[in-house]
């Protein structure tokens, strides 16, 4: 003879607020997929290629958001607190593992399960197993959250060193080696000309190389210029 089913007693309200915790969450992931994938404007950026591979990693310039994404992705966050506050502190997990399950289903006296097996415990509530694949649920939609604030935050900081070094390079100076019968020739640190396998020169070091009979000045970036007016 088959088991009569145990209907559990959850509440209208409750159940209403589980319902739209869910669909709000929903929504907001939807909603989250639409936006810069950034919240701050950052400048674009791309690698250089990977050692043995053609792939490239880039991001395009982000605006960030607008007023009004902003407001909405907030307004999203408030209702998902307010509704995740309003699940896990619900009067009626106060009753759960209370009372006895008997008489609930046709009037047969249901034995409870093991709660460690995620069905009924005693009282017509939910197991501690069926709570905590709730609070899991939760907790995995938060680290999701979490880790995309990190790799919005790891780009930021990527930005900033690049932003960095630039202006590092913009203030040094850099000398190109002879090669080919061509004269070795002085850079400023930003010249796009030499890519600098030996470091950077402070300008006492630049205006010793300047002074030298066998390097040249570039005469694109003009080094002797910065080294003049200072």
């Amino acid at each position: 003879m088959p088991k009569a089913s145990v209907v559990f007693p959850f509440p209208q309200d409750l159940r209403d607020a589980r319902l739209a915790l869910h669909r709000t969450r929903a929504e907001c992931e939807e909603y989250a997929r639409t936006l810069p994938w950034s919240a701050e404007p950052m400048s674009g950026w791309e690698t250089d290629k990977q050692l043995h591979s053609t792939y490239v990693s880039a991001k395009p310039e982000s605006p960030g958001y607008s007023d009004g994404q902003a407001q909405r992705i907030a307004g999203y966050r408030a209702r998902l607190l307010e509704l995740s506050t309003t699940v896990s502190r619900h009067p009626f997990w106060g009753t759960v593992g209370t009372g006895d399950v008997g008489g609930r289903a046709h009037g047969a006296q249901a034995r409870p399960r093991a709660a460690g097996r995620g069905v009924a415990v005693s009282g017509g509530g939910i197991s501690d197993l069926d709570k905590n694949r709730a609070l899991e649920q939760w907790l995995e939609w938060q680290l999701r959250q979490v880790r995309a604030r990190i790799r919005e935050l790891e780009v930021k900081e990527q930005q900033e060193e690049r932003a960095r070094q630039r202006a590092r390079a913009e203030q040094s100076w850099k000398i190109q080696p002879q090669r080919g019968g061509m004269p070795a020739m002085l850079h400023r640190g930003g010249c796009g000309l030499f890519k600098s396998e030996l470091g950077f020169l402070d300008r006492q070091s630049a205006m010793i190389a300047l002074a030298e009979p066998d390097i040249e000045a570039c005469g694109i970036c003009r080094p002797e210029t910065g080294l003049v007016e200072g």
